[in-house]
């Protein structure tokens, strides 16, 4: 026996199992059993911070695969400040396993001036708390701090302030991610962009 549709193999399988062809409009809403004959289904993505899609991806066999997803966390120009100051900040980012800060600082100026970023997070939900300092920089180059979710079981990190510089802590996020930084030098300013490059 041929057929020519999705619907035309449910109603196969409703009579084969039920014998009848009741409930075969909707099967999944109406009738007790449940088929699945395959294909790919939608995703509906949930916004991150910057306004990008992003969606849990699931391939035709059932399993996860890799998601990368880069976001503008925020940009300076010109900036000159001596205390620090916050930069931008992402949410929603529980579920990715590694993450990378990406810092371009395209140019410079002043007198021994210096720029540092810090990453924090807010594991209790409400407090944010420094997870990570850069290498302090003084000239237009690019630095990648590298996060990881998960860390060596059996460590303890006592956190009174914030990380000395280059100093990844031993210490995950939780749903979202802040950045700010710290200029210093005498008329110093800063041109840079920063991205958060994340890892499923």
């Amino acid at each position: 026996m041929g057929y020519s549709s999705t619907l035309d193999e449910i109603r196969v399988l409703h009579r084969a199992v039920v014998g009848t062809d009741d409930a075969v409009a909707d099967p999944l809403g109406t009738s007790r059993l449940f088929y699945v004959v395959g294909g790919i289904p939608d995703q509906t993505g949930t916004r991150a911070a910057n306004g990008d899609w992003r969606a849990l991806n699931i391939n035709r066999f059932g399993g996860l695969t890799p998601e990368r997803q880069a976001i503008l966390i925020g940009s300076l120009t010109t900036a000159s400040a001596t205390t620090t100051a916050d930069l931008g900040s992402a949410t929603n980012i529980a579920y990715y396993k590694n993450a990378q800060v990406l810092i371009d600082v395209t140019g410079t100026g002043g007198t021994a001036s210096t720029l540092t970023v810090y990453v924090d997070s807010r594991l209790d939900g409400t407090t944010y708390m420094n997870i990570a300092a850069g290498t302090i920089m003084t000239t237009a180059s690019r630095q990648v701090i590298t996060l990881q979710k998960v860390h060596s079981a059996n460590a303890s990190t006592i956190i009174t302030d914030l990380a000395g510089a280059g100093t990844v802590r031993n210490v995950g996020w939780s749903d979202d991610i802040q950045v700010r930084y710290t200029i210093a030098g005498t008329t110093a300013n800063f041109d840079c962009r920063v991205w958060l490059n994340l890892i499923g």
